[in-house]
């Protein structure tokens, strides 16, 4: 198979996958439910900075709880490199730490809202100790690590279980579009639905094999290191066993990508589909890396195209700022139009990406049911077709009829 029938079938994935946009839809769902997204939470508390000189900490005292014009500066010498680090100097520290009175009612302080909050918890923070906080919050600690194991366990669950529903109909929606044939959401769902249960098995099934060899071989590396001196042959056995490893890894992967064909087309169960999954990627094994590499390549320079058009733009509208708020400033009337188009334009940006990804998804997943049937014959799990097969899938029509 020559690099020109893999881009011919490429281009007749990208023409199904224009045209079904409703793929796009189940494409994007397999892909965003694969794993558990984790959200990072930046610092937005500003106004804590540090002098050159001094460290200034506000502290809320019983005389003045919880309000803004009542916070007491601290002004606290930081001490230096030759002085001594024991309980007299703290104590000498503590008593040279004069408390200024409060400032008088109506003074502006530097203080918003988010730093006050922070204050209020830095507080706590050093009233009660981590002991009194375990006696203090015991019973609600232990229902909060139930309930949160609970919830996190059943949104994993929820998860596998919306990613197969929608893997299941994603391949069965390829099949029929790659087929010509016309489908309607309903019956794509029924499907998913159908099969769901039994590629989360599959899943399940998939995982622990990941877990049982990972920990196996990262015994069987560690092992040398530790019960032999250290030799350039236990780094020899060790790369070799890395590469062992490496390979089931792989194999795995492709097992995963392959195997939910024969649970949806061949109606086998899990370990059934494991088996057929690695005899299909055993004997083809070349074309499904070079697949996938060519896969990998699409999708990056698509993605990668549209988001330095939207970083390029954006990057424009950082710089106009300034000049913006110049410009606004006598123009006040504007802000509100603005500050719209500026939402329109970022909500707008968010949904084509969304689009364009749902779009690249739909022809990976076309370009794998292609060459899954091109070597695969429903009714014969173990059953791989000659070149000529291969050669009608991948060639267009045309080429094919002219040779």
């Amino acid at each position: 198979m020559n690099s020109f029938k893999i881009f011919s079938a490429l281009k007749e994935s990208i023409k199904i996958a224009f045209k079904h946009k409703l793929l796009w839809v189940f494409a994007l769902l397999v892909a965003t439910s694969t794993g558990t997204n984790v959200g990072f939470v930046s610092n937005l508390i500003p106004g804590l900075q540090e002098s050159s000189d001094q460290e200034t900490s506000w502290i809320l005292t019983p005389e003045h709880p919880f309000n803004p014009q009542n916070l007491i500066a601290v002004e606290a010498p930081i001490p230096s490199e030759t002085e001594g680090v024991g309980s007299d100097s703290e104590e000498a520290l503590e008593s040279e730490a004069p408390l200024e009175s409060a400032p008088a009612e109506g003074t502006p302080i530097n203080l918003n809202v988010s730093n006050y909050i922070f204050l209020q918890a830095v507080q706590l923070l050093y009233t009660f100790s981590v002991r009194d906080y375990v006696e203090l919050f015991k019973v609600h600690l232990v229902v909060l690590g139930i309930t949160g194991f609970i919830g996190i366990s059943a949104a994993i669950v929820i998860g596998f279980v919306i990613k197969n529903w929608g893997i299941a109909s994603l391949l069965k929606g390829t099949k029929m579009a790659s087929d010509g044939t016309g489908y309607k959401l309903g019956e794509l769902s029924e499907v998913g639905v159908a099969y769901a249960t039994r590629l989360f098995r599959f899943d399940l099934l998939i995982f622990l094999t990941y877990f049982v060899v990972s920990v196996f071989f990262i015994v069987l590396i560690v092992a040398p290191f530790a019960l032999l001196p250290q030799t350039s042959i236990n780094y020899l056995i060790a790369f070799l066993i890395g590469v062992v490893y490496f390979l089931l890894l792989v194999s795995l992967f492709y097992i995963s990508k392959i195997g939910p064909y024969f649970v949806v087309f061949e109606k086998q169960r899990a370990r059934e589909a494991i088996h057929s999954g690695w005899e299909f990627f055993k004997e083809n094994f070349a074309y499904a890396i070079l697949i996938d590499i060519v896969n990998f390549v699409f999708v990056g320079v698509v993605l990668m195209s549209f988001a330095s058009i939207f970083a390029a733009i954006s990057y424009v509208a950082v710089v106009a700022y300034p000049f913006l708020v110049l410009f606004l400033q006598e123009n006040f009337a504007l802000i509100l139009p603005l500050s719209l188009f500026i939402s329109i334009f970022i909500v707008s940006g968010m949904l084509l990406f969304l689009a364009i990804f749902g779009f690249v998804e739909t022809v990976k997943q076309i370009m794998w049911t292609k060459f899954f049937f091109s070597f695969h014959s429903l009714g014969n799990p173990n059953s791989t077709q000659n070149n000529s097969t291969l050669r009608d899938s991948f060639v267009p029509k045309e080429t094919t009829n002219a040779a």
